[in-house]
């Protein structure tokens, strides 16, 4: 069998994608195309003349970074940003009256956005920040794998006794596949007790999410929901002292809920990751927590939407 097997100089390439490069609208030109080679970069440019074509030199860049081109046609290394490369998550969620919102990026402490302006702090050596995850480019804070009792991030509040309560948590996975064992906190408002429960906690069960609530010592909880972990996702659950529903969202859909009755007594801690000293036989969690949010009101199920809305382009989904 003949074969016929054809080689291409640089020069010839470059012919090639000049004559392509011809057959573009005015819009297309405006883009470079590229080929790298041994550092650099083949470049075809529409300078609104002839058009230029170079092999450009390409500096090295660092990890995490994404090649690009400048308003003058130059290729190089920049930050990722925007789209699904997310650099941070939650930078599109508002905090809408919130009172506490911690966008999880950089290192401890983190300010508050909220009205409540409490800053959240690390406790342990165990917490890794801005680090990429399956389902995050990068940003969040997540544990490395072997927390110590105690290990947490946590903030003091003020929270009236009886108040209605919305968390809200965007969350993904640093590797997989899931072995998380036990259960595992993701986000608490408690009053500190673990002999008389009263608190609203978000956590994990193996790599289910679910609720847990406690009301003068009662204790209501929600059946665990799976999760896609190779996503992100927005873990909403809302409590309204009222009625004492309680409903635990997944991305802007109610799949869990339960009911308790009494007065929560007023709160004063919350912990994002881990309570303090393994409280409830809880431990800290291994999923990456990129924005924490808490209201003094059970948000509606539209309110929740809209908030998945924001929190679903924060993440590029």
């Amino acid at each position: 069998m003949n074969q016929t097997v054809k080689t291409f100089s640089v020069a010839g390439l470059a012919a090639m994608l000049v004559a392509a490069f011809a057959l573009l609208t005015g819009g297309q030109k405006a883009a470079t195309l590229g080929l790298t080679q041994h550092g650099q970069t083949l470049t075809v440019q529409d300078a609104g003349a002839a058009d230029a074509v170079a092999l450009v030199a390409v500096a090295p860049g660092t990890a995490g970074q994404v090649l690009t081109v400048s308003d003058a046609g130059l290729p190089h290394w920049a930050a990722a940003s925007g789209g699904s490369s997310l650099s941070s998550l939650g930078p599109t969620v508002s905090t809408r009256a919130a009172l506490h919102h911690w966008r999880l990026t950089g290192g401890s402490p983190w300010s508050d956005l909220g009205s409540g302006a409490a800053t959240l702090t690390a406790t342990g050596a165990s917490w890794l920040t801005d680090r990429p995850g399956v389902s995050i480019w990068r940003g969040g804070v997540v544990s490395d794998g072997s927390p110590s009792t105690g290990d947490r991030l946590s903030a003091t509040t003020t929270i009236a006794s009886g108040a209605s309560l919305t968390l809200a948590l965007t969350v993904g996975a640093r590797l997989l596949p899931i072995t998380w064992s036990g259960t595992r906190m993701l986000l608490i408002v408690w009053d500190g007790s673990t002999v008389t429960r009263n608190l609203l906690a978000l956590l994990t069960s193996g790599a289910g999410v679910l609720v847990s609530s406690g009301v003068a010592g009662s204790a209501a909880v929600t059946s665990a929901v799976s999760v896609d972990w190779t996503i992100p996702h927005r873990i909403v659950v809302t409590h309204a002292q009222s009625t004492g529903a309680i409903v635990l969202y997944i991305d802007g859909v109610a799949l869990g809920s339960a009911s308790d009755t009494g007065s929560r007594a007023a709160l004063d801690r919350i912990n994002v990751g881990g309570a303090a000293g393994d409280a409830f036989g809880v431990l800290a969690a291994l999923a990456m927590v990129g924005d924490a949010q808490v209201w003094t009101s059970a948000l509606t199920a539209a309110q929740v939407l809209t908030d998945w809305d924001e929190a679903r382009a924060a993440m590029g989904r």
